[in-house]
């Protein structure tokens, strides 16, 4: 598990941990913030109130920044000025745009999407049930299914996401552009995202599109670079404009990703509109990672070896 800004007091910034494996006494152990031992992928940061995916998602995720970065530092520097004089409204939206697409980016990347506390207590206790029944509060009977890796019955439409290794409420999919899982609290900033990506690509058309013969009249490298950016436009377009109409497809149906895949399960009902696209009254996080809980005991971990130690 790799931690950023550890307040363990040991300085280093990053440091890896294992689990536990019997029951030991508390009583002589420090106390240490819970996000440094907690058992999973995820790597958190600003001492544990921002968290986002694991490390293998380092490179898809450098991608995705560079090529919403790079694009807007170049058109800027290309059309910036000339829009300002000509039409100060469309470098208005254009801006607009590009400000949502990397807002939103951040607060999808850096947000727990939905994760569901594992069972941290008697790893050794005996196996329940896969399924479990209970009743609704409308009377609906739905079924809770048990993760072996968590040791806890997630809810209907919940699943355990492989590179993360966490149950996520309501999961989507886990998307290595963003860096982390989609799930109840960060799909409607996805959303968002792809809304805002979407439009600013189409920004991108038109704007180099109306400049076309200008930058032609002009100098060669002007030309190339207008080319290489209505190419970009179009390329990434065809793909984000797609993939957006999809997923508000979903919203309307009230399905998720994976429920569209492999069907509703387990009693889960449609979701509505506003219950996917809520984001000004998010639910609390589940995971209380700043909470102080005793440190665990030395195991047979790997160790950290200095290289003056070789």
């Amino acid at each position: 598990m790799r931690i950023v800004d550890s307040e363990t007091g040991d300085g280093q910034g990053f440091h890896e941990m294992a689990l536990p494996q019997q029951s030991v006494s508390t009583a002589s152990r420090p106390m240490v913030r819970h996000y440094t031992v907690y058992p999973t992928k995820n790597t958190f940061c600003c001492w544990g109130f921002c968290m986002t995916g694991p490390v293998a998602d380092v490179g898809p995720n450098g991608c995705a920044w560079i090529s919403i970065l790079l694009p807007m530092v170049i058109f800027s520097a290309l059309w910036g000025e000339r829009l300002a004089q000509t039409s100060p409204l469309l470098l208005g939206a254009v801006w607009t745009c590009f400000a949502s697409t990397i807002l939103s980016l951040l607060v999808v990347s850096f947000t727990d999407p939905g994760i569901l506390p594992r069972d941290m207590d008697a790893p050794s206790k005996p196996q329940p049930p896969l399924y479990r029944n209970r009743t609704d509060d409308d009377g609906t009977t739905i079924t809770d299914t048990y993760c072996t890796t968590c040791r806890i019955y997630r809810p209907p439409r919940s699943s355990h996401c492989p590179d993360c290794d966490n149950c996520v409420r309501d999961f989507d999919h886990h998307c290595p552009f963003t860096r982390n899982c989609i799930g109840a609290r960060n799909y409607a900033f996805f959303i968002l995202f792809l809304v805002s990506v979407s439009l600013s690509l189409a920004a991108l058309l038109f704007s180099c599109s109306i400049f076309y013969n200008e930058a032609k009249e002009g100098s060669e490298i002007r030309s190339v670079i207008n080319l290489a950016l209505l190419l970009f436009s179009v390329v990434m377009g065809l793909m984000l404009w797609g993939f957006t109409a999809y997923h508000v497809s979903l919203v309307i149906s009230g399905l998720t990703t994976k429920e569209y895949i492999k069907g509703r399960k387990h009693g889960a009902t449609r979701m509505s509109i506003v219950r996917r696209l809520e984001c000004c009254c998010l639910p609390a996080s589940e995971l209380d990672v700043r909470a102080w809980v005793p440190a665990p005991p030395q195991s047979g971990g790997v160790p950290i070896i200095d290289h003056h130690q070789l």
